[in-house]
């Protein structure tokens, strides 16, 4: 295990497997319908200009999957870690690449 110290400033940038460990599928996971779309293709603007029901499609699954998920260890780890180092008035950044519990306002999980 990793000794965080009180002084220490921590970043913590989590991908996408932390969200797959919630049953949210990678992007290009294994037999995943989008695994044949690179990424722009369905979410960007371009995209959308482009053929907006594949961009629906996309983020309408994607909001299904997410909502129902549920958080794991990692999620609870990483909250509880927040939650002890804000009440001790320490800095803490963190980054998520994947569309989970805080990117669609579900908050954060309570550790």
């Amino acid at each position: 295990m990793l000794a965080i110290s009180p002084h220490d400033r921590v970043f913590i940038l989590t991908g996408a497997r932390v969200s797959a460990e919630s049953g949210i599928p990678t992007f290009r996971g294994v037999g995943g319908f989008w695994r044949n779309y690179r990424i722009a293709e369905v979410t960007s603007p371009i995209a959308w200009h482009r053929d907006p029901q594949l961009v629906w499609k996309f983020y309408s699954m994607r909001r299904r999957v997410a909502s129902a998920a549920k958080p794991n260890p990692a999620n609870f780890a990483l909250a509880n870690l927040r939650t002890r180092r804000l009440r001790n008035g320490q800095v803490n950044e963190y980054g998520h690449e994947i569309a989970d519990f805080w990117v669609l306002g579900r908050g954060r999980p309570e550790p």
